[in-house]
């Protein structure tokens, strides 16, 4: 979100430029955090890894389509409009974002301030057990306590359901990756003023007809995802899964609003230029994502937006080579530093509320 204004104002780019150079410098930042969260286990569970592939599956086909219709209203709509559009929405999202991350460092405060005088105190200061990685057996354990008891294949439901919870769900990643390269074959073949594969000319029924054909792609993958999450929320719930209260349910209602919300995120993304985080990352906070896991979700689904979003920019022949290059590096360097001094910071001071603060600050700010 402050990439835009500084480049317009720092580097005097007009907003056509700018928004693209953006674009690349959010790329170089969001491969950058997917190499660091990869790493990491999901924060209240103590296994699996932290970023949500079921949000990912459930969000990010129409975010993609959204990105490449953005890139078109881009180049239709003059800079002052731009200018102001981005400005407004920045200044809303900033604000509900950094009012939500003030309530949460109070709440964060109290807790600490009970555990340190020795008063009751239940939790990690992240809204999670305190307590250290659960094993299949101590969780299904806990699963036949709180349903009374299960029955046997009712238990073997549930133990296959635990077992692939602590693993990489490599079919969820496969299955989005697939995704997206259809999403990057169709508009490299498009083509635009600097790269015509095909010698498309702008305007033409082939044109349009390959421009458009994400979205039937993009929505075909969205209607199957869809039908896998359903699947998987009722096995889940017959097998007496238990939910936790960060989860996401993935029921008839939720699978069709928030996909149909990001839709506009993937808009706003490729429109400014912004990676959609700006967006996302408050929404899964509305939605009751835990904030680490909502940051590094919002940052793995940026790494599929702001791809798509640079490749459609780049065959319209909005991108400045020099500076891309400069600013892919500056982007990967500078994020990477950064999320590595913020975990330690949050890990030490045992809150959560910091990643808040910073998503609705630098986009009030900008």
């Amino acid at each position: 979100g402050i990439l835009v204004p500084l480049y317009i104002m720092g580097f005097q780019f007009d907003p056509k430029h700018a928004i693209p150079l953006s674009n690349v410098t959010i790329l170089g930042g969001s491969i950058a955090n997917t190499i660091l969260n990869v790493k990491k286990v999901h924060p209240l569970r103590k296994v699996g890894p932290v970023i949500d592939w079921d949000l990912v599956l459930a969000m990010e086909p129409l975010t993609i389509a959204g990105a490449v219709l953005g890139s078109f209203v881009n180049k239709m709509l003059p800079p002052l409009v731009l200018t102001i559009s981005l400005a407004v929405i920045l200044s809303l999202m900033g604000w509900k974002t950094l009012t939500k991350g003030h309530g949460m460092w109070n709440v964060e405060t109290q807790k600490i301030s009970q555990k340190t005088a020795g008063g009751p105190y239940f939790g990690n200061g992240n809204g999670g057990p305190a307590n250290e990685p659960a094993t299949v057996a101590k969780r299904l354990s806990d699963s036949n306590v709180e349903m009374g008891s299960l029955t046997v294949a009712t238990s073997v439901a549930l133990k296959d359901i635990l077992e692939r919870e602590h693993s990489t769900p490599w079919r969820k990643i496969i299955a989005i990756s697939f995704c997206f390269t259809g999403t990057v074959v169709l508009t490299i073949l498009k083509g635009g003023d600097s790269f015509q594969p095909l010698g498309v000319e702008c305007g033409t029924p082939l044109f349009w007809f390959l421009s458009l054909l994400v979205l039937p792609w993009v929505c075909s993958f969205a209607f199957y995802f869809r039908k896998w999450l359903l699947a998987e929320y009722h096995i889940r719930r017959h097998a007496g899964y238990h939910f936790l209260e960060e989860d996401i349910q993935w029921n008839e209602t939720a699978t069709i609003r928030y996909p149909a919300i990001c839709s506009m995120a993937g808009m706003v993304a490729g429109l400014f230029g912004v990676g959609g985080g700006i967006v996302k990352g408050p929404l899964m906070l509305e939605m009751g994502v835990q904030p680490q896991v909502a940051s590094a979700t919002a940052a793995t689904m940026i790494l599929f937006t702001a791809s798509s979003a640079t490749i459609s920019y780049y065959t319209f022949g909005d991108i400045v080579p020099d500076y891309s290059v400069v600013m892919f590096v500056v982007g990967f360097c500078c994020t990477y530093a950064g999320q590595v001094g913020v975990s330690a910071y949050m890990k030490k001071q045992d809150r959560q509320s910091p990643i808040v603060i910073a998503i609705g600050g630098v986009v009030l700010i900008s």
